[in-house]
């Protein structure tokens, strides 16, 4: 790519000086995304959300669905 652009803690000094001696433009962002996700876990599902920032994961049970969680 014509720059390649990571967030500071996910690359060390190593892959840094390595990607500049191939020659490789680099440009750190503060933050390139934000994930949030569902997890089928054997009790049913975890939420978690990205912890780079501010949020939260939350499973809310749905009455309708039964003692199973839907399973």
């Amino acid at each position: 790519p014509p720059d390649l652009s990571y967030e500071p803690a996910a690359l060390n000094e190593e892959g840094l000086k390595w990607l500049r001696a191939l020659g490789q433009p680099l440009v750190e962002k503060l933050q390139i995304g934000d994930v949030n996700a569902l997890f089928r876990v054997p009790a049913g599902w975890e939420a978690v959300s990205d912890p780079r920032s501010s949020g939260s994961g939350l499973v809310v049970p749905n009455p309708a669905a039964g003692a199973n969680g839907g399973k």
